[in-house]
């Protein structure tokens, strides 16, 4: 009988403070018991990160960042979903709860590793960046193309690098350019002028750029699974996809000229 009276343990204690922040900071939409099997999947979801590695073990973080990294897995859940609205209010919250730990605080190693999870998550789906953080993009992303392209015999000066990638970017919302980052960019615009390269008859420029690439995938793509995000990582295999199709097209330009 006394067995329906069991006390809760600090465990459960702990969930329940996360949960009433939850319920607290996402009122009405996110009910009492909702925000409870929140904080629990949340929190096993963690666990399950720090197991993999992607965060560093400890004491289990302050109710508030816990909170935190609560409301960006719903920003994660609903911008992967298309809902941009929801991405919006929880995007706004969760900006709230960041407010209240900026990065004076003492924080441990996780909660360290949380807090930056929290601002990759929200750039990630809700960019903000400001038109001067846009050219500062781009012009970085200029700069990698000029870098591999020269190291690799390409024709092409720093002014042609930078026509590139704003040709490039004419075709990308301002959005996905600042979700895919300098890095993205410039592989992406590697590999068109390969494709270009090819079309235009100039197979001696576009094996210099077959060779850019190669050098700028084997410089990235081993960050995938390290620092690139979701959308970036996506993005990567969508331009890998891509490249395999420009590749053939490559080997059958250069068997031809060998032919003649």
């Amino acid at each position: 009988m006394f067995g329906l009276f069991k006390k809760k343990s600090s465990q459960d204690r702990y969930l329940d403070d996360v949960a009433e922040i939850l319920h607290k900071t996402l009122a009405p939409i996110l009910p009492r018991q909702n925000a409870v099997n929140l904080a629990a999947e949340c929190f096993s979801d963690l666990q399950q990160q720090i197991a993999h590695g992607m965060f560093r073990q400890g004491p289990n973080p302050r109710e508030v960042l816990m909170a935190y990294y609560c409301l960006c897995n719903m920003v994660r859940e609903s911008g992967s979903g298309g809902d941009k609205l929801m991405v919006l209010r929880i995007s706004t919250m969760a900006q709230v709860l960041a407010n209240k730990f900026n990065e004076q605080h003492e924080l441990t190693a996780l909660e360290k590793g949380i807090f930056l999870y929290g601002k990759e998550t929200l750039k990630e789906y809700l960019p903000n960046q400001s038109k001067s953080d846009l050219e500062d993009l781009k012009r970085k992303a200029s700069n990698i193309v000029f870098e591999f392209a020269s190291a690799n015999g390409a024709s092409l000066s720093s002014d042609q690098a930078a026509t590139l990638i704003n040709n490039v970017c004419a075709n990308i919302s301002e959005t996905d350019i600042c979700r895919g980052g300098e890095k993205i960019l410039a592989i992406s615009a590697l590999t068109s002028m390969t494709a270009y390269s090819i079309d235009q008859g100039d197979i001696d420029e576009a094996n210099t750029y077959f060779a850019s690439v190669n050098a700028a995938l084997k410089n990235y793509r081993g960050e995938q699974e390290k620092s690139f995000n979701d959308y970036q990582s996506n993005a990567l295999r969508t331009i890998i996809l891509e490249y395999g199709s420009v590749v053939q097209e490559l080997k059958d330009a250069n068997n031809r000229a060998a032919e003649h």
